[in-house]
């Protein structure tokens, strides 16, 4: 199963999607991974971090949809 969370800069109607997070489980073991611009998702320990409440950062559970549109932003950004 395959989550993704963005974390945002600002707040209220103003807020930004700063980085996007992406969870994969399988068979009980969970690989958290931030996306880069080149495509990858190298590892991090941002998300974990967040979810034992242990971070500041505005972080939300999204869809694959707002991932993806995500994605295509920075990938958009990136071709200009």
């Amino acid at each position: 199963m395959t989550t993704y969370y963005e974390r945002f800069s600002g707040s209220g109607p103003s807020r930004t999607p700063i980085a996007l997070y992406r969870r994969e489980v399988d068979d009980d073991i969970s690989t958290d991974g931030v996306y880069s611009k080149d495509g990858t998702w190298p590892f991090t320990s941002a998300l974990a971090i967040w979810m034992l409440n242990l971070g500041d950062s505005e972080i939300e559970q999204v869809s694959e949809a707002e991932a993806e549109r995500f994605i295509a932003e920075v990938t958009a950004r990136n071709l200009a």
